[in-house]
Protein backbone atom coordinates (compact mmCIF):
# COMPACT_ATOMS: atom_id res chain seq x y z
CA UNK A 1 0.00 0.00 0.00
CA UNK A 2 2.70 2.26 0.44
CA UNK A 3 4.34 1.64 -2.56
CA UNK A 4 1.19 2.75 -4.21
CA UNK A 5 0.71 5.76 -2.45
CA UNK A 6 4.48 7.07 -3.35
CA UNK A 7 3.31 6.33 -7.00
CA UNK A 8 0.14 8.18 -6.78
CA UNK A 9 1.66 11.32 -4.68
CA UNK A 10 4.71 11.81 -7.01
CA UNK A 11 2.59 11.41 -10.23
CA UNK A 12 -0.40 13.92 -8.36
CA UNK A 13 2.88 16.43 -7.90
CA UNK A 14 4.36 16.20 -10.61
CA UNK A 15 1.14 17.25 -12.82
CA UNK A 16 0.34 19.99 -10.09
CA UNK A 17 4.33 21.33 -10.66
CA UNK A 18 3.88 21.38 -14.42
CA UNK A 19 0.35 22.89 -14.54
CA UNK A 20 0.37 26.60 -15.58
CA UNK A 21 -3.08 26.96 -13.58
CA UNK A 22 -4.51 25.22 -11.11
CA UNK A 23 -8.41 24.89 -9.31
CA UNK A 24 -8.80 24.12 -5.90
CA UNK A 25 -11.59 22.72 -4.52
CA UNK A 26 -12.55 22.49 -1.22
CA UNK A 27 -15.37 21.00 1.23
CA UNK A 28 -15.36 20.68 5.15
CA UNK A 29 -17.56 17.27 6.10
CA UNK A 30 -17.06 14.95 9.18
CA UNK A 31 -15.77 11.65 9.36
CA UNK A 32 -17.59 8.69 10.77
CA UNK A 33 -15.63 9.69 14.18
CA UNK A 34 -17.65 13.09 13.96
CA UNK A 35 -14.41 14.54 13.59
CA UNK A 36 -14.12 17.58 11.31
CA UNK A 37 -12.37 17.75 8.21
CA UNK A 38 -11.77 20.06 5.54
CA UNK A 39 -10.35 18.49 1.89
CA UNK A 40 -8.59 20.15 -0.92
CA UNK A 41 -8.57 18.92 -4.67
CA UNK A 42 -6.45 20.37 -7.15
CA UNK A 43 -7.27 20.39 -11.04
CA UNK A 44 -5.10 20.57 -13.41
CA UNK A 45 -7.72 20.01 -14.82
CA UNK A 46 -7.03 16.50 -13.96
CA UNK A 47 -8.48 16.31 -10.22
CA UNK A 48 -5.75 14.94 -7.71
CA UNK A 49 -6.71 15.21 -3.73
CA UNK A 50 -3.94 17.16 -2.20
CA UNK A 51 -4.91 17.13 1.40
CA UNK A 52 -7.26 16.83 4.47
CA UNK A 53 -7.51 18.92 7.84
CA UNK A 54 -8.93 17.46 10.78
CA UNK A 55 -9.91 20.51 13.06
CA UNK A 56 -9.85 19.06 16.05
CA UNK A 57 -11.55 20.83 18.23
CA UNK A 58 -11.29 23.93 16.30
CA UNK A 59 -14.45 25.40 15.05
CA UNK A 60 -14.36 25.35 11.33
CA UNK A 61 -14.75 29.51 11.62
CA UNK A 62 -14.46 31.45 8.06
CA UNK A 63 -11.42 32.55 9.37
CA UNK A 64 -10.18 29.02 10.07
CA UNK A 65 -11.17 28.01 6.40
CA UNK A 66 -9.46 31.00 4.83
CA UNK A 67 -6.24 30.25 6.65
CA UNK A 68 -6.52 26.51 5.43
CA UNK A 69 -6.66 27.33 2.25
CA UNK A 70 -3.87 30.03 1.54
CA UNK A 71 -1.62 27.57 3.73
CA UNK A 72 -2.77 24.70 1.22
CA UNK A 73 -2.22 27.63 -1.99
CA UNK A 74 1.47 28.40 -0.02
CA UNK A 75 2.46 24.91 -0.44
CA UNK A 76 2.18 24.44 -4.41
CA UNK A 77 2.34 28.27 -5.00
CA UNK A 78 -0.45 30.67 -4.98
CA UNK A 79 0.71 32.67 -8.15
CA UNK A 80 -0.58 29.55 -10.06
CA UNK A 81 -4.07 29.41 -8.42
CA UNK A 82 -7.14 30.58 -10.96
CA UNK A 83 -10.08 29.55 -8.76
CA UNK A 84 -10.87 28.48 -5.80
CA UNK A 85 -14.96 26.81 -5.50
CA UNK A 86 -16.48 25.63 -2.44
CA UNK A 87 -20.19 25.27 -1.65
CA UNK A 88 -22.53 27.78 -1.16
CA UNK A 89 -22.77 27.23 3.03
CA UNK A 90 -22.18 30.59 4.47
CA UNK A 91 -19.34 29.90 6.12
CA UNK A 92 -17.25 29.18 2.89
CA UNK A 93 -18.34 32.71 1.45
CA UNK A 94 -17.17 34.46 4.44
CA UNK A 95 -13.82 32.60 4.04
Amino acid sequence: MDEVYEEVKVEADEQISKAKTLCMVSDGWSNINRESVQNFIIYTPKPFFFDATFSGKESHTAEWIANQITQQMDVIGIQKFLAIITDTASIMKAA
